[in-house]
Formats: structure tokens, sequence, C-alpha cells
């Protein structure tokens, strides 16, 4: 068995953004602009196979199961485009992009064989196997907090922040059995 998931492409990414573009703001208290992904892939594939041969016959079986899973990501919070943000009474002024996607991929393949006779023979294989990307190497996911070509007016703290925080887990199986006897 197999199975593939995708979340956003390479060329079509997730995307998440929370701005304020060529606007004005006034707040009495903290201002906010956050955007956060939690983009999660949950995979589970398995196979199983059994072959039995009697009278001086032989079996082969096989099984295996895999997955493939990306998730392609662009999350951002901006401020920008000329924008001016201003807080009153000593408020904060935070900007924040956050990223936590996850995938966990459990993968695996079961053959059993059974061969009887005057010569039997049983040949058995299984697989299993995972290919997990949070973005990839040619193309990296967007986690991105920036004031540009703005004014932010605080009394109180500017705190921008971006922070990507990805895992992958992965278990893969594979077992096989063969039993094989003859009489003479």
């Amino acid at each position: 068995s197999a199975a593939t998931n995708f979340i956003g492409s390479a060329d079509d990414p997730n995307s998440v953004t929370a701005g304020i573009e060529d606007s004005t703001v006034n707040s009495g208290g903290s201002l906010s602009v956050t955007a956060t992904s939690s983009l999660t892939i949950l995979s589970v594939t398995g196979a199983g196979s059994v072959d039995a041969s009697t009278g001086g016959g032989g079996g082969i079986g096989g099984a295996g199961a895999g997955s493939e899973n990306d998730i392609y990501d662009s999350v951002q919070a901006l401020v920008n485009n000329g924008s001016t943000a201003t807080t009153h009474n000593g408020q904060s002024v935070t900007v924040e992009a956050k990223q936590d996607d996850s995938i966990t991929a459990d993968a695996g393949g079961v053959s059993l064989g059974f061969a009887g006779g005057e010569a039997g023979v049983s040949g058995q294989f299984g697989a299993g196997g995972a290919t997990n990307n949070i973005g990839d190497g040619s193309h990296k996911n967007v986690v991105q907090a920036s004031i540009d070509d703005s004014v932010v007016n605080s009394a109180g703290s500017i705190t921008v922040t971006s922070t990507a925080g990805d895992s992958n887990s992965e278990q893969i199986y594979a077992e096989a059995f063969g039993i094989a006897g003859g009489l003479s």
C-alpha cells in the first residue's frame, strides 16, 4: 500500500499572513500582529500477505507499504507599505510569525508463507518506508515577521519575532516469515 500526502506545494505553499498594509492604526491598548501555522500530517500505511502451498510446491510472498509526506508553508506577520502603527498609554507592539508543523508516518509490511510436501520451498519479504519533508533543499518554508517601510510608535516595547519549530517522526517495520517442510 502507498500514500502521498501534500499540504501546499513548492510552487504554491500553504499561506498564512497577518498584516497592516498601507494603513494607519491607533491603539489605546497593546497592538499585536500575529500569524501562526500548525499543520499536521499523520500517515499510517500497512500491507500484509499470506501464501501456502502443499504437495511439493513452493510459495513466494511479499508485502510492502510506504508514504511520501510534504508540507510547504509560508507564514508572515507584516507591518509594511507606508503604514503607521501607534500605541498609547505605554502599551507594546508585537509582530510575530510562528510555524510549528509536524509529520508523523508509520509504514510496514508483513508476509507469512507456508510450504509442505516432498520438497517444499517458501520465500517471503516485507518492506516499509516513508519520506517526510517540511520544505526541501530548494524550496525552503518562509517564516517572516517584519516592519518594513513603515513607522511604529510605542512608549512600551516593540517586539518582532519569527519562530520555526518543525518535527518529523517515522516508524518503519518489516517482517517476513517462511516455513518449509518435506517428507521423503
